[in-house]
């Protein structure tokens, strides 16, 4: 989701997500060899985030929360494949200080882009979806982006890739448009291109665990529908799907004890 809201709410909603994690956090046996690459998203920044951030580190678990090409300041400055290799520098920064077990995580398009990641690399045992979002082969968002989605194909084929316009978005309360390449926008929003969510959860490695935690209160479709997507996934022991009480921003502070339990399995 796009977080196009007021300085003064974004402070408050902050202090919000903190305090929603009431639990004791207890130190994950071996945690220190666990890493986890934790992703923002969209038009957000580490923020929204953190919160989980900090619960993890206090059991114990190295994280990174890096700031991704869809970051509120990088909106869209990268293909889809370009974060895919941003996201593999950073699995291989987890691995360099001695992290033998790499997870990685996202909240919303985050989570879109680690099963991304997880469709094209086998070097991490599992990602974390928190609230996915961006469904670009859902009928509804196929049919609303086809004509922007035509137009990019058309400048591309005339050799006019990285040449900027203003594509259309979706954002909470309607759309708005993005001045990226033609490139870059079709990397983001093709429903047959290198984003599409079911696409890449259908793709992953049979040893690649997920867990998926929906918000019972998130109004983006699909979110919450277990067979959209998970249930695609290749049979995995460890893949877990949850439902937390949360609305779509609240996701990742309302999953630490899910997290953290996942997490102690390994």
């Amino acid at each position: 989701m796009d977080l196009r809201i007021g300085p003064l709410l974004m402070v408050l909603l902050a202090l919000s997500l903190a305090a929603c994690n009431t639990q004791n956090i207890k130190p994950i046996a071996g945690g220190e060899r666990i890493g986890v690459v934790l992703m923002h998203g969209k038009g957000g920044t580490t923020r929204w985030v953190a919160p989980l951030a900090s619960d993890l580190r206090s059991a114990g678990v190295q994280v990174l929360t890096p700031d991704m090409p869809w970051h509120r300041d990088r909106i869209y400055d990268r293909t889809f494949d370009d974060a895919m290799s941003e996201i593999h520098g950073h699995v291989a920064t987890l691995k360099q200080r001695g992290v033998s077990k790499v997870f990685v995580a996202g909240h919303s398009l985050g989570a879109v882009a680690a099963a991304g990641y997880a469709a094209r690399f086998d070097d991490i045992q599992g990602i974390i979806l928190l609230a996915p979002g961006h469904f670009v082969s859902q009928p509804g968002l196929v049919k609303r982006f086809a004509t922007a989605v035509s137009e990019a194909d058309t400048l591309i084929a005339a050799g006019r890739g990285d040449e900027k316009a203003a594509f259309p978005d979706i954002v909470p309360n309607g759309s708005m448009n993005r001045t990226v390449s033609a490139n870059i926008y079709r990397s983001w929003f093709a429903a047959d291109g290198p984003a599409d969510f079911v696409s890449n959860m259908r793709a992953l490695n049979d040893g690649i665990a997920v867990l998926y935690v929906a918000g019972a209160r998130d109004r983006i479709p699909g979110t919450k529908d277990r067979s959209y997507a998970f249930d695609r996934t290749p049979s995995n022991p460890h893949s877990q799907f949850e439902i937390v009480d949360a609305e779509h921003l609240e996701v990742p502070a309302k999953a630490t004890a899910t997290v953290v339990q996942w997490l102690s399995a390994y």
